[in-house]
């Protein structure tokens, strides 16, 4: 048995991140890891075979297909991991700066990703947004361009994982639904889980 240590957003907070990261063989950071500097120490300090990020919304998307991330979709040590969230505030944001226009998938990479879900049917899941029916949980409804969280309700209907760990929302919190956990983590909140 191995640990893998599953990590809130980071928001470039680069020092926090290799403190949390430092003594463990595998973590899986779950977005918003943060823009191009952050993204260079990372492959610069951490191994890409063992340290992974699963792409947010706050994310430098250049670095979509480097090493260390997890591109579109995939699997890392057993956990099923998809990208992805809508940016509430990218009108006050710079286009390629700091905001980036594939921050949500396309429908034909959501359909490539629904098809490797399927067939991998997961016991764990980790994305960056939660399902569209765990946002009144979290207090507010999505926002119309939210097309992600919808995409991750019909996931769940698909097939249904034991534990689904996402971020995105800054917040601790835990839920039981229809037997599956849902766990947000919140910034740099980080739990470590066997597999």
């Amino acid at each position: 048995m191995n640990t893998i240590r599953l990590i809130g957003d980071v928001h470039g907070k680069w020092k926090q991140y290799r403190g949390i990261t430092r003594d463990i063989p595998y973590s899986l950071q779950i977005g918003d890891f943060g823009f191009k500097m952050e993204h260079e120490r990372h492959l610069e300090h951490r191994d890409s075979e063992c340290h992974k990020i699963c792409f947010g919304n706050h994310d430098d998307y250049t670095f979509l297909n480097a090493a260390h991330s997890m591109g579109n979709f995939g699997t890392f040590k057993g956990i099923f991991c998809i990208r992805g969230a809508f940016s509430i505030d990218y009108a006050y944001r710079l286009e390629g700066q700091s905001w980036w226009s594939n921050e949500q998938l396309t429908y034909s990479e959501m359909m490539e990703a629904l098809d490797a879900y399927e067939q991998a049917k997961p016991d764990i899941l980790v994305t960056h947004d939660c399902p569209k029916f765990i946002y009144d949980s979290l207090g507010y409804t999505p926002y119309t361009g939210n097309r992600t969280s919808s995409f991750l309700s019909h996931l769940f209907k698909i097939h249904k994982p034991k534990q689904w760990f996402f971020g995105h929302h800054h917040m601790s919190r835990m839920w039981n639904i229809q037997g599956c956990e849902f766990r947000c983590l919140n910034e740099l909140e980080y739990v470590d889980i066997e597999i």
